[in-house]
């Protein structure tokens, strides 16, 4: 039985640079569309922070003595009611930018889903071009 003729190193090479070039625009299209996925992630994350401090600043102020004042007015005292509302307000304010910080987390913008794909092309490639097999050497 004869095997099939090998195919010559400049072929090889060639078909090799050829299949990295088209890998490599994959992903770097791939990468770029995940960043901009991202970098929307980003700006909600933006959006949120301002949220947490538009609300902090706002509602401290205007809903913070309502609310300090109904307090007071159903049996506690001044500084029970304001501690209270002032205790509210930290919670919440606390939660908006800790949800807001983690969608901008450097972890958040990392392009995993490109980053497993090259992975996986590299093991692929490696596999189909191992020069062993194309041309007998040990």
């Amino acid at each position: 039985m004869k095997d099939a003729p090998k195919p010559p190193f400049g072929v090889v090479v060639a078909r090799i640079l050829r299949e990295a070039r088209g890998l490599l625009a994959a992903h770097a299209d791939l990468a770029q569309r995940e960043l901009r996925q991202n970098l929307r992630s980003a700006k909600a994350g933006l959006i949120l922070i301002a949220a947490a401090l538009l609300f902090a600043l706002v509602s401290v102020h205007a809903l913070g003595v309502v609310a300090v004042l109904a307090l007071a007015d159903m049996g506690l005292g001044l500084g029970a009611a304001a501690a209270i509302v002032f205790g509210v307000f930290v919670v919440l304010t606390i939660i908006l930018g800790a949800v807001g910080m983690r969608c901008l987390s450097a972890r958040a913008m990392m392009p995993r889903r490109t980053i497993e794909s090259l992975k996986s092309d590299i093991a692929l490639f490696e596999e189909s071009h191992d020069d062993r097999e194309v041309y007998g050497k040990a």
